[in-house]
């Protein structure tokens, strides 16, 4: 499984960040990784409504073999938690899609 980390500019991710979002992404998908040929992770910061800030922004797509690719966008208080979140969306996503393909 390839992973691919893409950030928007003005975000800048220091080198022990950038192993914790790779670590997260290979232990939540690790499981797919035979059918997975490429996992693009896109990190953003975003303002919310009001003046609020969410910080962190991320958007998870997987490539299938031989599917259509699956997109995840996950918003949280850092980036690394923005992974997280979508990194768990897209595994339940996942499970779901390869149980119905099975059945």
């Amino acid at each position: 499984m390839h992973i691919q980390i893409h950030t928007d500019q003005g975000v800048e991710l220091q080198e022990g960040l950038l192993i914790r979002i790779r670590a997260e992404v290979e232990r939540a998908l690790g499981r797919f990784s035979p059918t997975l040929s490429e996992v693009g992770v896109h990190l953003s910061g975003q303002a919310g409504d009001a003046g609020d800030c969410n910080p962190g922004r991320c958007v998870l797509e997987a490539r299938i073999d031989g599917r259509q690719p699956i997109a995840i966008t996950r918003q949280a208080e850092t980036l690394e938690a923005a992974v997280i979140k979508a990194a768990e969306k897209l595994t339940r996503v996942f499970a779901h899609a390869l149980e119905r393909a099975a059945a």
